[in-house]
């Protein structure tokens, strides 16, 4: 499974990423709205993330980041 989408890394010094991917979250829901938003933290090391956002059903404009994940074994988690 590919999971596609504009990435940024973020710093996770001072726990700093919360408010950073948050603004991230922010600035694409201007554009396409949050529910058609999904995000994907990844490669988590000592002092920085990869997070990635895309759309829910189409690819998203600025595409940069392309992830490659397990198609099976996965545990979804939904607010």
């Amino acid at each position: 499974m590919l999971f596609r989408g504009i990435g940024r890394t973020f710093s996770t010094e001072n726990d700093q990423q919360y408010e950073t991917i948050g603004a991230f979250w922010d600035e694409l829901a201007a554009k396409y709205g949050r529910v058609n938003l999904q995000g994907l933290g990844y490669g988590w090391k000592a002092r920085s993330i990869e997070y990635v956002i895309g759309l829910i059903d189409e690819e998203i404009d600025g595409e940069d980041r392309t992830v490659t994940l397990p198609d099976m074994g996965w545990v979804t988690k939904r607010p």
